[in-house]
């Protein structure tokens, strides 16, 4: 094995790694050293100096696994000249583990695939990092230094197109690196106004030109490769770069469809990667001037199918196409409710005959009243359009008798004719698709999830059942070699009899490595007040290493994430779960592989404790179809109101007005303290990983935000004033940018908080709070004290960040003055110390009309609110 290495002016210390390496193994390593050329100018100049017979372009953060070499070696010796490229899969690893989505070409094994074979056609190869190519073929090729992007589908299919063969080897694989930043090229080149430029159209043309060169039209292989490429372009909104105005976009698209005539519809239609009629939608829209394909599909009854021309868009029989999604089924005394959602494009799928969605209850048909929902939509290059309605229906079961059973099912009508559709379950729902008798009991009934429908019986003896239904499950995990989760499923119920046969288990958490927020008040109250249930069980949930663990220890039970097994069992046991946070690590700690055959045996209710009022809109992230939350606890009238009135999909019942737990144990022991605490950035993408964990970025002290709170705490007019009046100040910075603290410069009036803050601490003893748009200000406010916010990067900010702007409005509604530059913060701050802190009146007026309590019976309103839940 020869290995070229090429340092093409690499900044950093590759070139000492490279010369080690050359030195260790000196007949194998040769090391070169050139200009910065960029990559296709590296891979030009190694190509050029290799002397071996099969060469592979190894990207330098990418790995192969180690019998690779030896199996692409073989199959080219089996195949003779027949070929000239042979392709591994890809995999990725780091921030991403998962097959790229054109893995697909090796679902029938290691074979030389012939691309003229209609058949074989979408089995496109585009990466060369990943293919094994002979020497003699790259004769007089070279990698096109010019295209940033596609310059890989260029020059390998350059060689493919000469035999139009390659081979597949469906036991050797790629290692491709994803970084959880972003920060590879292909996660960050839609950024760039090239990626929408020169690079397409170097690409495309060269695509279409060599197809033309070699066979005189443009055959289906080439089409496949344009339709491949486009489709993730058609699937981006338009260009959200700084150079592309109106004239910019539309040259683009009319670029994209001028391509796109060169491409049948069946190409794309037929797509085995991008599936999602939303795309397709796209496509045909783009290539055929705002046409929509929904005016040519056409309504098979009898195939229960959806067509375009001859190409079937739509199976109603194939559970993988989620024209219904089920999120919620729960039965609550003799009532089933359903909640979920259904395909705006299917009910529109006929246009000669309008469709509508029916759920059928054995004779009975429901036509339950959809309306919009706008938490799902799909992004294309013409915008977003909605992709489901939504629906709710209850059915009587009283109806049942013991050993009686029913079905729901849910349908299309089509004129008069009923057609029966396959559901699709949200990850609330346990079904079958994976575990056969995943039937779960739900108070008096068994309830089996299928992708026909609802099976719901009446037991006639509820013990008996449950045992047996648990007997089923052991047997079926046992004949398919899932022994150690049908052990671990004995363990759990042995654990929940022996310790938890007449109690309740209340689980509480705050963060995973930290507490004194909602949860550990609500914990507090559990563990100490005489009037709290006997058979309630509180445990806390905190990582092991969190500083005060001991002191939690002595309030009551803890239990530790790390020790996953364990709280596993835990989980599986607890009849609530009351969290702060509304992370995974908490309320879905099953593992993706586990999670189908253990979901029947989740029972625990949510109940969501909030870490800080919600003031702008988060129903993306906590709507009922993604976080299932049985009690949501609000502080504020106005919150309670805008959760009811927004996109959570929550009722009176759910959401109850309480005031938050750590709200009682607020003490107003003020000192002369500024505290300045600001939210995170999402934009600073290298500054968290993907649990969103803080990660030290070396740049960070490059970004505005960086400098902008950087100059506030050395600002001299502000440090003049607290000398003056006696104040000192602590900068906390949010935890998710924790490491970053040594960026920051700390001087005799302000100190950098070093880890994470202790906000009780911080409500009480702070006179002064600045912050952004972080909630933290409503704890300080609800002790009547005075708030600055400091908005420099308000246009940017809703832009990136998580959530978007909801009901409160710092204007009107804010406890303090807005500012919006750093000029106007310090003047600001300077006020208030000149007030010696004390509140204006249009403030503390704004405060009273907030809050919905004032008083210290907020963990009691909360206790007595989850045991109404049962």
């Amino acid at each position: 094995i020869e290995i070229i290495l090429v340092n093409d002016g690499s900044p950093d210390n590759s070139g000492a790694v490279c010369e080690k390496y050359r030195d260790m193994y000196p007949d194998n390593i040769r090391y070169f050293v050139k200009e910065n050329g960029g990559v296709s100018s590296a891979r030009n100049f190694g190509a050029d100096h290799a002397e071996g017979e099969i060469i592979n372009f190894l990207d330098s953060d990418d790995k192969w696994e180690s019998k690779a070499f030896e199996k692409a070696y073989n199959f080219f010796e089996k195949h003779g000249e027949e070929i000239d490229v042979v392709a591994s899969r890809l995999r990725f690893f780091d921030a991403f583990d998962g097959w790229h989505v054109l893995d697909f070409k090796c679902n029938k094994g290691s074979r030389v695939i012939d691309l003229t074979d209609v058949n074989e056609c979408s089995c496109i190869q585009l990466q060369t990092a990943s293919t094994f190519i002979r020497r003699e073929a790259i004769k007089g090729m070279h990698f096109n230094e010019k295209v940033k992007f596609g310059e890989d589908s260029l020059f390998i299919n350059g060689i493919i197109f000469k035999k139009m063969k390659y081979g597949i080897l469906d036991d050797c694989i790629y290692l491709y690196r994803k970084r959880a930043d972003e920060s590879s090229a292909t996660q960050v080149q839609r950024f760039t106004p090239e990626y929408y430029t020169v690079s397409p159209q170097i690409y495309y043309n060269g695509i279409i030109e060599e197809s033309i060169r070699h066979f005189g039209e443009v055959v289906p292989y080439a089409q496949n490769i344009l339709a491949y490429d486009i489709g993730w372009r058609v699937k981006l909104l338009l260009p959200d770069i700084e150079v592309a105005d109106e004239e910019f976009c539309n040259n683009y698209v009319n670029f994209l469809k001028n391509i796109l005539s060169h491409v049948d519809d069946t190409v794309y239609l037929r797509s085995p990667v991008h599936k999602r009629l939303g795309i397709k939608c796209a496509f045909y829209k783009l290539k055929h001037d705002g046409k929509e394909l929904i005016e040519r599909s056409r309504f098979d009854l009898e195939k229960k199918s959806v067509y375009v021309d001859d190409v079937r868009l739509y199976n109603f029989n194939k559970i993988n196409h989620a024209g219904c999604v089920i999120h919620i089924c729960e039965i609550e005394g003799d009532t089933l409710k359903v909640e979920g959602v259904v395909s705006r494009w299917l009910l529109s799928s006929c246009p000669e005959s309008k469709l509508s969605l029916v759920l059928r209850q054995g004779d009975k048909v429901y036509r339950p009243e959809i309306t919009d929902y706008d938490l799902l939509f799909e992004e294309s290059i013409f915008g977003r359009d909605k992709r489901y309605y939504r629906f709710t229906q209850e059915f009587d079961l009283s109806g049942l008798s013991k050993g009686d059973d029913t079905t729901v099912k849910a349908a299309l009508t089509v004129g008069d004719e009923l057609c029966d559709i396959t559901v699709r379950y949200g990850k609330f729902v346990p079904d079958a698709l994976v575990f056969k008798p995943c039937s779960k009991v739900q108070s008096d009934y068994i309830v089996t999830c299928t992708e026909n429908g609802i099976s719901v019986k009446k037991s006639k003896n509820i013990k008996k059942d449950s045992k047996n239904l648990e007997k089923a499950k052991q047997l079926w995990l046992t004949e398919n070699n899932l022994e150690d989760i049908a052990a671990f499923r004995k363990d759990v119920l042995k654990f929940k009899k022996k310790n938890f046969k007449k109690k309740k288990l209340w689980i509480v958490t705050d963060r995973f490595e930290k507490a004194g927020d909602n949860g550990e008040a609500i914990f507090r109250y559990l563990c100490t007040d005489k009037n709290v249930d006997k058979n309630i069980v509180p445990v806390f949930a905190i990582s092991k290493n969190y500083s005060r663990v001991d002191e939690l220890n002595k309030i009551g039970k803890v239990i530790y994430f790390e020790d996953e097994e364990m709280y596993k069992k835990y989980f599986l046991c607890a009849d609530k779960l009351l969290a702060s946070s509304g992370s995974d690590f908490a309320v879905n700690p099953l593992g993706k592989e586990e999670k189908p055959y253990l979901a029947d045996m989740i029972n625990s209710k949510f109940v969501f404790l909030q870490h800080g009022i919600t003031k702008d809109n988060l129903s993306g992230w906590l709507n009922k179809f993604n976080k299932n939350i049985n009690l949501f606890v609000t502080a504020a009238k106005n919150e309670r109101a805008s959760i009811l009135d927004g996109e959570y999909m929550y009722t009176e019942k759910e959401v109850k007005l309480t005031g938050f737990a750590r709200y009682d144990l607020l003490e107003d022991k003020r000192e002369k303290i500024v505290a300045v605490m600001p939210t995170w950035r999402k934009s600073i993408k290298k500054s968290y990983d993907i649990n969103t964990e803080s990660v030290y970025y070396d740049k960070f002290n490059e970004t505005e935000y960086f400098r902008f709170y950087n100059s506030l705490i050395n600002d001299e007019r502000l440090l003049s004033k607290m000398r003056e009046k006696g104040y000192k100040g602590i900068f906390c910075l949010h935890p998710i940018h924790t490491k970053q603290y040594i960026d920051y410069t700390a001087n005799d009036v302000f100190s950098i908080n070093k880890g994470f803050v202790n906000y009780n601490r911080m409500f009480s003893e702070g006179a002064l709070l600045v912050t952004d748009f972080s909630s933290v200000f409503f704890d300080f406010a609800y002790l009547n004290k005075p708030v600055v916010y400091s908005q420099f990067d308000k246009d940017t900010f809703f832009e990136s960040h998580s959530y978007t702007e909801g009901y409160f409005s710092y204007e009107k509604d804010g406890f303090g003055p807005v500012c919006y530059d750093l000029d106007s913060t310090v003047e600001a701050i300077i006020a208030s110390l000149d007030r010696d802190c004390e509140v204006e009146d249009k403030y503390l007026d704004r405060v009273k009309a907030f809050y919905g309590f004032t008083d210290k019976n907020n963990c009691k309103r909360i206790y007595d609110a989850i045991k109404e839940m049962d």
